[in-house]
């Protein structure tokens, strides 16, 4: 009798809706809310491994829900259920770069062309540049939260956004670099905008910042001129992103997928302005812009050009406008 309840034990243990029970085999969508330790999480993980299913990963994320509300958190999955136009994908958690939700949720005080700007399809973008659109299977995610858990209502959100997984040997993704930096207290929240995701960054010891193109495989970063204690919150618009470190502006341009650093004078004060395919900084007499598709600031010094600028040439003949 003992040993057919051990065996009748370990055929429980091994149907699907006990796996799936014990959160090692995730089914579509793989949200699930994080095991709990001991035996009924690595029981789930062993029959993960052992029947060839992925294995749960813990992601910090940004969910951006249909009313503009965004929330920050920590997700535990397996993998993401897509429906294409190939087939069935399972993208597994590590791989997952942005989630994007078509609109499910009618909001009445939305206007019409807000609702127009929704994706007529759900959308994964993948940290291997691979975009894949169609019908994600919508689970009840379960986000932990700074003060508990949220019940995501998947038919009201319209984004999730992953925050880098660190590199093989690190305990953080690379916001920092040596020493002190690397093992710091650094917090990053992606920030979201049209065509472009950028890192906002608390802790000490700031010295690099990080920003991305939705569909782009990589992370560009660049470096701090100065280390920076505190909270860094680049200002976003389409394409673009931007923010200013003491006398030094940082601006990243979707289209060259770059950052270019402008530095401002001690004495000077600045004005920057961050709006849809470009940002720009008055400067005293100066007036910096980056272009966004070159990926490059340019400075025009508004004094000399009223002053000391070459004149324009005259036309070669009567009528015929200067080139």
């Amino acid at each position: 009798m003992r040993r057919f309840s051990l065996v009748g034990l370990m055929l429980i243990l091994a149907s699907p809706q006990a796996s799936a029970q014990l959160g090692g085999m995730g089914g579509m969508g793989g949200g699930m809310a994080r095991p709990q330790p001991g035996a009924r999480g690595m029981m789930g993980n062993m029959l993960a491994e052992g029947f060839g299913g992925p294995v749960g990963v813990e992601r910090t994320v940004q969910v951006e829900m249909a009313d503009g509300e965004k929330i920050a958190g920590k997700i535990y999955l397996n993998a993401v259920g897509i429906s294409g136009s190939a087939g069935q994908y399972q993208v597994e958690a590590s791989f997952v770069k942005l989630i994007r939700f078509a609109s499910a949720a009618k909001d009445a005080e939305k206007d019409g062309d807000d609702e127009a700007k929704e994706p007529a399809k759900d959308a994964i973008f993948t940290t291997t540049g691979r975009e894949i659109r169609g019908k994600i299977a919508r689970m009840n995610w379960l986000l932990a939260i700074d003060c508990g858990t949220l019940s995501l209502d998947a038919s009201k959100m319209r984004s999730m956004t992953f925050v880098p997984l660190p590199e093989p040997g690190r305990e953080k993704p690379k916001l920092g670099e040596g020493g002190e930096a690397a093992g710091s207290d650094l917090k990053a929240t992606p920030i979201s905008g049209e065509g472009v995701t950028v890192l906002r960054v608390a802790g000490t010891n700031i010295r690099r910042l990080a920003a991305s193109r939705p569909a782009g495989d990589r992370w560009a970063t660049v470096e701090l001129r100065e280390p920076f204690t505190g909270q860094v919150m680049p200002v976003v618009a389409p394409g673009v992103a931007a923010c200013q470190i003491g006398r030094h502006v940082y601006a990243y341009g979707a289209a060259a997928d770059r950052w270019d650093v402008a530095e401002i004078p001690a004495s000077v004060q600045a004005m920057l302005s961050v709006r849809p395919g470009l940002v720009t900084v008055q400067a005293g007499d100066h007036y910096l812009r980056f272009d966004p598709a070159a990926g490059k600031w340019s400075d025009a010094d508004l004094t000399t050009l009223l002053t000391r600028g070459e004149r324009p040439a005259k036309p070669d003949h009567a009528g015929e406008k200067t080139r």
